[in-house]
């Protein structure tokens, strides 16, 4: 029973998962995965990764009788992966983390997409705002974008930080599209939010963002505090 309920929980998973992603998500232990993987359930991969057959893992969701409870775990997980990455995305670390989410980008999709399934537009927003420069730099433009307009359009209330943060996040993404009037008026909107919260970080991200554009016409000056 327990290795059946371990099993379902991991077919929230997707593209693998590893042993912290296991436990913290699916109340997996080392014994149990181990288990798993001499009934062939579970794979261990030659990078240290667990998978399950895409045929198996369709087939076993059906049995996932908490979905909802295990679902907000992933998220929650995933949220916090995402700010962890963040914090670590200028300084020598940025590599191996911003490819860390690389491999994670497809539980990333899935934590988003589950956030617009339950509504909480606010807590997708967070998400895709910390993963905005990771997003950036690995190319992912198109899709980063386009998840911020699907969260946008579902009107959550935001706090003037994380609005200022979401918008200069798309802003740059819409600026590495070439799409620079819609990433001028977004980034313009952030800095608006940054400042009438007197929130200097995001005030400083939407004016370095802005500052790609003004090499064109100097007439425009937004003075910096």
């Amino acid at each position: 029973p327990a290795e059946q309920a371990v099993m379902a929980r991991l077919t929230i998973f997707r593209s693998g998962f590893d042993l912290e992603a296991a436990e913290q998500v699916a109340g997996a232990t080392l014994p149990l995965l181990a288990g798993l993987i001499d009934k062939s359930f579970v794979r261990l991969n030659a990078n240290g990764r667990y998978d399950l057959h895409e045929l198996l893992r369709q087939f076993v969701a059906k049995s996932l009788d908490d979905e909802s409870t295990v679902m907000q775990r992933h998220f929650d997980y995933f949220l916090m992966l995402a700010e962890q990455a963040e914090a670590h995305q200028f300084g020598y670390e940025q590599i191996p983390w911003f490819d860390r989410m690389e491999v994670e980008f497809d539980n990333l999709r899935t934590a988003l997409a589950w956030s617009l399934q339950i509504e909480d537009a606010e807590a997708g927003l967070q998400l895709a705002s910390a993963l905005g420069w990771f997003m950036c730099e690995r190319a992912h433009w198109t899709e980063g974008l386009a998840w911020f307009e699907r969260l946008f359009a579902a009107n959550p209330v935001l706090s003037a930080s994380l609005h200022s943060k979401a918008l200069h996040s798309s802003g740059a993404l819409a600026g590495m599209l070439g799409d620079t009037p819609r990433a001028e008026a977004l980034l313009h909107q952030a800095l608006v939010l940054a400042r009438g919260a007197n929130d200097r970080w995001n005030t400083a991200w939407s004016l370095a963002h802005l500052g790609m554009y003004w090499d064109r016409d100097f007439t425009e000056r937004i003075p910096i505090l």
